[in-house]
């Protein structure tokens, strides 16, 4: 009678053994598959989203210089506008820009520099001489 009942608890314990095995092996795949691979997924999404959020500001950063850019293209237009043809009558401007043969300076910035100056200059030294006299 014993030895059934040590066998009936046998094999009770080796169910159990093998059901724990099981329990462990999944809990195995949750931790180092499942998991891992949904972490992936949420960064990956969040990823896309901060992407996105960089090309929104991008595009307003670009539409906002080209406003700024187009003001600039206005003002330009209105300062000759009222300059007239006053200025060009005097021959401040022989309408080409003789100073593009010299070498940009790269180092310094657009408004500074002897080269830079001329170069980028809509009002140069000669129309500037004209409108002081």
């Amino acid at each position: 009678r014993y030895k059934k009942e040590w066998e009936k608890l046998k094999d009770i314990s080796n169910q159990i053994i093998e059901e724990n095995d099981k329990v462990a092996e999944k809990y195995d795949k949750l931790l180092c598959v499942y998991i891992p691979s949904l972490r992936f997924v949420y960064d990956y999404k969040v990823d896309i989203e901060f992407a996105v959020k960089c090309s929104e500001m991008a595009n307003a950063k670009l539409n906002h210089h080209r406003q700024m850019l187009k003001e600039r293209v206005v003002s330009i237009g209105n300062l000759l506008e009222d300059l007239g043809d006053d200025v060009y009558a005097r021959g401040a401007c022989d309408g080409e820009n003789t100073n593009m043969h010299n070498d940009i300076q790269y180092t310094l910035p657009y408004c500074v520099g002897e080269n830079n100056c001329e170069i980028y200059s809509f009002i140069d030294k000669k129309m500037l001489k004209a409108i002081l006299n």
